[in-house]
């Protein structure tokens, strides 16, 4: 049974073999005029003309069916002349018949196959295009041969192409599209006037020119195509399903969408869907305009998107809607870096409806957007308007912890010890610049707030810690203001309101010296804070790890920010000094504090003095300068407020009175604020009523040379009115009167602060007489100074003043004489 059916089967192929062979011997003994039939069929439908060097049949070259191979075509308009274009150019275009319409000397083409070919399509300005060829031949009137026409290729089922280049340019609108079919093939299956069919294969882009500025989609990019789709001849509408593209690196892109050709122009809507792409690949299959800009911005996350385009064919630029989710992704700002930052949100080149799709009237929504600022988590919303020239809107909260922060800082500057902080603020303008250097102002609106919650810092390198850092700061451009912010320094308590200008700008870069404006209110006010305002900086200290970046923003602001404070206090100390009833400015900044009209009320007295600490002088220590007025003071007060003016010949526990004063007084200081003697300098103006001195061990002294039985322990002074100079540790005392209980006498000389007092002391005889407790204290002219006199020399001895005669006073001359008159010998 075996036998027969296989001998059966050979009779059977060997009978088809027989019949193959015979019409393939009929059909190259006959293939001139299947030629002239093809080339008769393309000719009358079409305007224009088909050339063909050379015709050669190849039978069963593509399967069950008989291959005419077209060698070196071309196919032009009837303008050719003019243009000198090809539309079609070909080294082979290979023509499969149907063998079943074949062997009934009928033509129908069932594959067509084009190998290293180029097709070129324009559209000139003046509307003329070289495709007017594809229109049916004005000549050709008869419908048997547009049937016969149409029926040449109604049977197609498959169209490929090897090395075939498409070109199309659209001078009148300004479109460009170019690529190759690197080997692709299609399928198609008709039913009825609907067609359906896949095509696959590689196609190279080599750009999608849609607007000649702005670049073209697809530029030199290698891809793979999948595509299914179908088009209806009777509603001529081209259907894309559900398919893909991939690029060269491996992403693939879904698409979908349909072609209405029914009306002019026609329309389009398509969908593309990537589940993950890089954006920088992503940005080479956009125009290089768009990926200029959005590279500028420095955002270039993994993201998922869905792409809806919807415009009309060759006129226009089509409206499309983008929704997308970011992967994460860094960002650098000028100041730190947002760090793993990710984002849902949507895009479209038509936000508003009643205007024409455009980069200018695109917008990009960043609706969920979360991340951290370094270590600070953050969540927000962005909106970046206008493609063209970007304008951003961004809104964002973050909240920060003590963790957070000390993470952001150098760990040998600052320490965070407890509290939060939590910043919401509403960014508005340039998203590529926040200042512009030929203004040095903001190029945006800045708002939002500062809540501080019980913060707690150090600032390590001077050792000043602030704790219960409690208020609010408000942002407006770049002013930063407040009304209720209160800290406390360990020692006071600061209630501040003012603001400031200019930081941001400054951090940006911008050659601004920051200000604030600020009024401080200080209960009880120990100047705890001249200690380290003071303390010198190494440096070392001034070293900052360039992995703080905040550290360094801090310290730049703190450094370059000058404070204009008005101060009020209802007690002020700072050692041994006490006032109460405090008012006046200040001027800080990093080196120097200015005193401008501080009043108080100071030494039993009121004190005004106005001045400057410069904290670098010009032999590096700080630098000291002061001048005011003291009114009705207690002298006694005053020595002990400053610490004795650093000597110990008469000090608080020997002087009373009330003093009144003007002075200038200027010195450098040592790091702890005390004065370093011999560079002191000074002028005073000085009105001393109802002084007395006690103990005072120079009048002890006196007592032993003149006066033995008066009471020196306690002596009262009639008014002193006088000018002094400082010069060094030297005042210069030019020649004054002393009236006493005890005496009248009459100085001259230089008081020392060091080892180098001597003053003359001159006492008229008349002092001889006895002075009880009705003696009343007069000032006296110069004639009391006339007849017999005594006369004394203070001298410092080996750091202790000694008193004693001085019998050749009157024909001594000072020191300075003498020096001159040997200078001259």
């Amino acid at each position: 049974m075996l036998k027969k059916s296989m001998k059966g089967l050979l009779i059977v192929v060997l009978g088809l073999l027989l019949v193959v062979a015979g019409v393939s011997v009929w059909a190259i003994r006959n293939q001139e005029y299947v030629f002239e039939q093809i080339k008769a069929y393309i000719n009358e439908s079409i305007d224009g003309q088909l050339e063909v060097k050379k015709f050669t049949f190849s039978p069963l070259r593509k399967g069950l069916g008989f291959t005419f191979s077209l060698h070196d075509i071309t196919l032009d308009d009837t303008l050719f002349s003019v243009h000198r274009t090809h539309l079609l150019q070909a080294r082979r275009l290979n023509v499969t018949l149907d063998l079943r319409e074949f062997l009934t000397r009928r033509i129908k083409v069932r594959r067509i196959a084009v190998e290293d070919g180029t097709a070129t399509v324009f559209i000139r300005r003046d509307g003329y295009t070289n495709a007017s060829v594809l229109t049916t031949n004005p000549k050709d009137t008869t419908s048997k041969k547009k049937s016969s026409t149409s029926d040449l290729f109604s049977g197609i089922r498959e169209l490929s192409f090897q090395n075939f280049a498409l070109h199309y340019a659209d001078s009148l609108r300004s479109k460009y599209h170019a690529g190759t079919f690197r080997e692709v093939t299609s399928q198609l299956v008709r039913k009825d006037s609907v067609w359906r069919g896949d095509m696959e294969g590689a196609v190279y882009f080599k750009g999608l020119t849609f607007h000649p500025k702005k670049g073209a989609f697809m530029k030199q990019q290698e891809s793979t195509l999948e595509v299914a789709f179908s088009y209806n001849q009777a509603t001529r509408e081209l259907q894309v399903h559900p398919s893909w593209l991939e690029v060269a690196t491996g992403h693939r892109i879904k698409m979908s969408g349909l072609f209405d050709l029914a009306g002019k122009p026609g329309k389009v809507k398509m969908d593309f869907t990537t589940d993950t792409i890089a954006l920088p690949t992503a940005l080479k299959l956009l125009p290089a305009f768009i990926e200029k800009t959005v590279t500028r911005v420095k955002i270039l996350p993994v993201v998922k998107a869905h792409v809806h385009l919807e415009g009309f064919l060759g006129t226009g630029t089509p409206r499309v809607d983008i929704a997308y989710r970011s992967g994460h992704f860094d960002y650098n700002l000028p100041f730190g870096k947002l760090k793993k930052v990710k984002a849902v949100g949507t895009f479209t080149n038509q936000a508003n409806r009643s205007l024409p799709p455009s980069d200018e009237n695109s917008q990009l929504k960043g609706t969920q957007v979360q991340g951290f600022f370094e270590t600070i988590p953050l969540e927000g919303t962005i909106v970046i308007n206008d493609l063209w020239k970007p304008k951003a809107i961004i809104e964002s909260t973050m909240k920060a912890s003590p963790a957070n922060l000390n993470a952001l800082l150098d760990p040998a500057r600052y320490q965070v010890r407890s509290g939060s902080i939590d910043i919401g603020f509403r960014y508005q303008g340039n998203l590529m610049s926040f200042y512009d250097p030929n203004t040095n102002r903001p190029t945006a609106k800045l708002g939002g707030q500062i809540v501080l919650q019980n913060l707690a810092f150090s600032y390590l390198p001077q050792g000043v810690d602030l704790s219960r850092i409690q208020g609010s700061i408000s942002i407006n451009e770049d002013e930063f203001a407040s009304q209720d912010l209160r800290f406390s320094d360990g020692k006071n308590t600061y209630f501040m309101t003012g603001k400031a200008t200019d930081l941001l700008t400054q951090i940006m870069g911008a050659k601004t010296t920051p200000k604030a404006v600020v009024h401080v209110q200080v209960p009880n006010w120990q100047l705890n804070w001249l200690d380290f305002f003071l303390k010198k900086k190494s440096p070392e200290e001034t070293l900052v790890n360039p992995n703080f970046k905040l550290s360094q923003t801090l310290d730049k602001v703190i450094d370059r920010t000058e404070v204009v404070a008005s101060v009020e206090s209802n007690q002020v100390s700072y050692k041994r000094f006490q006032a109460t009833q405090v008012r006046g400015k200040m001027t800080l900044t990093d080196t120097k504090v200015n005193l401008n009209d501080i009043s108080m009320n100071a030494f039993g007295g009121t004190l005004k003095v106005s001045g400057y600490i410069d904290n670098i002088g010009t032999n590096g220590l700080p630098f000291l300068h002061a001048q005011g007025q003291l009114n009705r003071t207690d002298v006694q007060s005053v020595f002990y407020s400053l610490n004795n003016l650093g000597q110990k010949a008469i000090t608080d526990q020997n002087i009373q009175g009330k003093l009144d004063a003007d002075f200038v007084f200027e010195s450098t200081l040592r790091d702890n604020a005390t004065l370093l003697a011999e560079s002191m300098r000074g002028k005073l103006d000085i009105a001393l009523t109802n002084a007395e001195v006690r103990d005072f061990e120079p009048f002890q002294k006196m007592k032993n040379i003149l006066f033995r039985k008066r009471n020196f322990d306690q002596v009262r002074f009639a008014p002193i009115r006088k000018q002094f100079f400082l010069n060094g540790q030297e005042i210069e005392v030019k020649e004054m009167e002393i009236e006493s209980n005890i005496f009248t006498l009459f100085v001259n000389g230089t008081y020392s602060f060091g080892r180098k007092t001597d003053l003359s002391i001159q006492i008229p005889l008349q002092n001889l007489k006895r002075r009880d407790s009705t003696y009343q204290l007069a000032q006296h002219d110069l004639e009391y100074m006339k007849g017999a006199n005594v006369f004394l020399r203070a001298v410092d001895e080996g750091g202790e003043v000694n008193i004693k005669y001085d019998p050749l006073k009157k024909f001594r001359k000072d020191d300075k004489a003498l020096k001159q008159e040997e200078g001259q010998k």
